[in-house]
Formats: C-alpha cells, sequence, structure tokens
C-alpha cells in the first residue's frame, strides 16, 4: 500500500467526521470508524483495508485515547491508586 496525500487527507477526514458524529451521538467512536474504515478508502480509489486491519487500527486508536485519557487524570490527581495497584494484579 502506498501512502500518497490522497490517503492521508482521506484518513483524515476520516477520523475526523467519525470523532466528530460519536461525539455529538454519545456513542464509542469505532461503531462509526469501524464501517468508515472499511468502505470508505475503496470509493476513493484507495486500497481496501481487510477487517483485520481495521480492527488492529481501531485497538491502536483505542490504547492511545487510553493513555492520553490517564494523563489528563493524573494530572487533575484524580487517580485512586490503591484501586489500580488492585486491578491492575486481578488483571
Amino acid at each position: 500500500m502506498e501512502i500518497t496525500f490522497n490517503f492521508i487527507i482521506v484518513m483524515f477526514l476520516i477520523g475526523f467526521i467519525g470523532s466528530f458524529l460519536s461525539g455529538m451521538v454519545g456513542i464509542g467512536g469505532s461503531i462509526i470508524k469501524y464501517p468508515m474504515l472499511l468502505y470508505l478508502p475503496p470509493l476513493f480509489g484507495l486500497a481496501a483495508f481487510s477487517a483485520h486491519e481495521v480492527s488492529g487500527i481501531s485497538a491502536v486508536q483505542v490504547f492511545f485515547k487510553t493513555i492520553g485519557g490517564v494523563l489528563v487524570y493524573r494530572k487533575g490527581g484524580y487517580l485512586n491508586k490503591s484501586l489500580i495497584f488492585i486491578w491492575g494484579a486481578v488483571f
């Protein structure tokens, strides 16, 4: 797969529009972005992603969103460290 300017623009628009719509509706972003990543790139003449690739992309997005959320909560002092250690040991 070749990364072109059109590919970057389409991926940016999918991320922006999908995130905006999921935020406006109040649901998880992957519910909207998963089908968009699966079906929109071929409509623009770009390489199609398989369902496995889209799942991987969604997993990476969730990971980085979680890290960002943890950092913001940590900065605000909202983390319960004893509870985090207990749940961390359980998992």
